[in-house]
C-alpha cells in the first residue's frame, strides 16, 4: 500500500488560513504562519521522524536509569537472592538481597542457554520452567547477539527492547501513513507507559508487540507470508499475542475482511502461529513434565470483578501509589470508550477490530492476581493498547487528540517517576 504523505490536515490549515481577505495585513501574517506549519506537517509526515523522537527519548531514559545505578545493566535484571544464588551467577550479575526479584531474571537466564532442560544453571532457578521457556523469542536474539556471554547479556537484553522501540516508532509512523493518517499519530504506539516498566526490567512485552506491529504492518501490504511468520514469532515471544491471529482468521471465515487482498488470503494460513505454537507447547511439556498454564489458570475469573475490586480498593487514595493507579485505571476506562466511539468511523480493518475485540474480553477476565499494581496491569494490557490505538487513529472521533494527550501525559509522569526513583 503506498505510504503518499496525507494531504487532509494539510488541506485544511490551507482552507483555514486563507480565510481573510488577501488584502489584508493580518491575512498576510496568517499566511505566514499557516505556511510555516503547513511546512512542518510535510516536513514530519514520515515514519523517521518518528523513529528519530522515539530512539531519542528512550535513550534518555536508558542512560538515565542506567546512571542512577552506577551504569550496572544487570540493575534492569532485577535478580533477587530467592531464584539466583549471588554465590554461583556470573560475576557481571548483581544479585538483590531478600528478595524475589522480577521476571527479567528469567529471561536473562534463558539468554545464556535459550535451549535448557536444566532448572537450575548458572546459579539461576527457574520458578516454573515451562512458563518461562514458552516466551523464548527474546531471550534468544540476546544469546544470538551475546553468543552465549554471560557479561554481555545484561546490556543486550536493554539494546534488544531499545531497538525494537525505534523500529515501533517507524512502524508506527508508517501504519498512520497507512490509515491516510499522519505519520505523526503513530508515536503513540511506542509510547505506550507499560513500555517504560517492560524496559526497566528486561520483559517480553516489547519485542513481542513490535513483531505483532509489524506482522499487521505486513498484513495491510499484502505481504501474507512473512506476516505470518513474524506472527508466529509473537506467538513464541508470548503467547497473548496469539488473540491476533486468532482474530484474522475468525475474520477470513466471517467473510468481513475488508480489503481484497485479505479476501483473497487463505484463513489457513492464519493457522500456523496457532499449529506453531501448540507444538513448542508439547515440546515443552515432553522436556518438563509440566504444562506452561499449570499454575496460571489462577490469573483468569469472573469478567470486571478483578477490576471492580481493584478500582474500589484504589479509590480511598490514601497513598501515592493508589492515587497513580486510580488515574491510571481511569486512563485505562476512558481508553475504552474512545475505542468504542471510534469503531463506527473508523478505517482500520475488520481483523484488527475484532482482535481488539477479543483482548477486551482477555482484559476483562484478568482477576486480582493481575490487578494488585501498575507493574502487573500495564504488563497485561499492550495489546490492548496498541490495537485500541490503531483503531483511534483511524478515526474521525473528535475526542482523539485529547486520549493521545493524555496517555503521552501518563508516559512523561512514569518516565520522570521511574527516573525519580531509580
Amino acid at each position: 500500500m503506498s505510504l503518499s504523505i496525507t494531504t487532509q490536515p494539510i488541506a485544511f490549515l490551507d482552507r483555514f488560513y486563507r480565510r481573510g481577505s488577501p488584502d489584508t495585513d493580518m491575512d498576510d501574517g496568517y499566511d505566514m504562519r499557516g505556511g510555516i506549519r503547513l511546512a512542518f506537517l510535510r516536513r514530519t509526515d514520515s515514519p523517521w521522524v518518528v523513529l528519530g523522537i522515539v530512539s531519542i527519548v528512550y535513550l534518555l531514559f536508558i542512560i538515565a536509569r542506567l546512571g542512577a545505578h552506577g551504569y550496572d545493566a544487570s540493575y534492569f535484571v532485577t535478580a533477587g537472592d530467592k531464584f539466583c544464588d549471588p554465590h554461583l551467577v556470573p560475576k557481571s550479575l548483581g544479585v538483590i538481597n531478600k528478595s524475589s526479584g522480577y521476571d527479567g531474571q528469567f529471561y536473562y537466564r534463558l539468554a545464556l542457554n535459550p535451549f535448557t532442560s536444566t532448572r537450575t544453571e548458572f546459579g539461576v532457578t527457574f520458578d516454573h520452567p515451562p512458563h518461562r521457556q514458552q516466551r523464548i523469542v527474546y531471550p534468544f536474539l540476546v544469546w544470538v547477539l551475546s553468543m552465549g556471554r554471560a557479561d554481555r547479556a545484561p546490556i543486550l537484553l536493554i539494546v534488544v527492547n531499545y531497538l525494537v522501540l525505534c523500529l515501533m516508532g517507524w512502524i508506527g509512523g508508517a501504519y498512520a501513513q497507512s490509515m491516510r493518517q499522519h505519520a505523526l499519530w503513530g508515536i503513540v504506539l511506542p509510547l505506550y507507559p507499560g513500555f517504560l516498566l517492560t524496559l526497566s526490567r528486561d520483559l517480553t512485552e516489547i519485542v513481542e508487540v513490535g513483531l505483532l506491529l509489524a506482522g499487521l504492518l505486513l498484513i495491510r501490504r499484502g505481504n501474507h507470508l512473512l506476516a505470518t511468520f513474524l506472527l508466529t514469532l509473537a506467538a513464541l515471544t508470548k503467547e497473548t499475542s496469539l488473540l491476533v491471529p486468532a482474530g484474522a482468521m475468525l475474520a477470513c471465515l466471517a467473510g468481513v475482511w475488508q480489503s481484497k487482498a485479505g479476501k483473497a488470503l487463505p484463513w489457513r494460513l492464519f493457522l500456523f502461529p496457532l499449529i506453531t505454537y501448540g507444538a513448542w507447547q508439547v515440546f515443552l511439556f515432553y522436556r518438563w513434565e509440566q504444562l506452561s498454564l499449570s499454575g496460571r489458570m489462577h490469573t483468569l475469573g469472573l469478567p470486571l470483578l478483578g477490576f471492580i475490586r481493584f478500582f474500589l480498593s484504589t479509590a480511598a487514595l490514601t497513598t501515592a501509589s493508589q492515587r497513580l493507579w486510580f488515574v491510571e485505571l481511569w486512563f485505562i476506562v476512558a481508553f475504552a470508550v474512545s475505542v468504542v466511539c471510534a469503531l463506527g468511523s473508523t478505517v482500520a480493518w475488520k481483523h484488527e477490530k475484532l482482535s481488539w475485540s477479543l483482548y477486551v474480553i482477555l482484559v476483562a477476565l484478568l482477576t486480582r492476581v493481575v490487578w494488585v499494581e501498575d507493574w502487573a496491569f500495564l504488563r497485561a494490557l499492550p495489546e490492548f493498547y496498541v490495537l485500541g490505538a490503531i483503531i483511534v487513529i483511524g478515526s474521525r472521533v473528535k475526542m482523539k487528540a485529547a486520549l493521545f494527550a493524555c496517555s503521552t501525559a501518563l508516559w512523561l509522569f512514569l518516565f520522570c517517576n521511574l527516573i525519580k526513583m531509580g
